[in-house]
């Protein structure tokens, strides 16, 4: 009896190695701040575009969070779902910058691609660059009370953000899935995911 007790807490404790825990929504609050807070303060974003940043970055990170799990597992499905989230989040991004600062921010890997996994844990490329408490860029006028109304998920799949402050982007948006940018894409999955 003692011995299947034992081997039964062994088990349950090997399965939570595995496993990642759940990030609270105050956590996701203060993680799209912090990333929107770097973006805005590298290029010079106003507060209206700070606070745009912050919600687009909430409804990233809210995807990537729900898929957690199997991003660390390496799973192929997962991996292909984040980089349609982050194409996504980046064709939002664009309508928040002129041309020349999209470019900078594309040539930017902790902000254009912030995520990967290091030591079966998803990190974010943010902290390895900035102290993480230290903010730069201001206060965001909805913080911890955006809950996603601006997502594409409930704009039809379109970007909320398009035409909004006015900026118009020439030719064509960086899509990592492309298969015209498929050496870019490999190159991002070596570095993001080991793969």
């Amino acid at each position: 009896m003692k011995q299947k007790i034992m081997l039964l807490f062994t088990i349950a404790l090997l399965s939570m190695s595995n496993t990642s825990f759940a990030i609270t929504d105050k956590e996701l609050h203060e993680e799209a701040r912090f990333i929107a807070d770097k973006i805005a303060y590298q290029f010079g974003f106003n507060r209206d575009q700070l606070n745009d940043a912050y919600e687009i970055n909430y409804d990233f990170l809210k995807g990537v969070y729900a898929i957690q799990d199997e991003l660390i597992a390496g799973n192929d499905k997962a991996i292909a779902k984040y980089y349609a989230l982050l194409d996504a989040r980046n064709s939002d991004m664009l309508w928040l910058m002129d041309h020349k600062r999209y470019a900078s921010y594309v040539r930017s890997e902790a902000l254009f691609r912030p995520v990967y996994v290091k030591d079966g844990q998803l990190k974010l490329r943010v902290y390895d660059i900035y102290d993480e408490g230290k903010l730069l860029a201001g206060k965001i006028k909805r913080f911890g009370k955006y809950k996603g109304e601006h997502s594409r998920e409930k704009n039809d799949n379109e970007s909320y953000y398009q035409g909004k402050h006015r900026f118009v982007f020439y030719g064509e948006q960086p899509r990592l899935l492309d298969l015209r940018n498929r050496g870019k894409l490999e190159a991002a999955r070596r570095v993001d995911f080991g793969k």
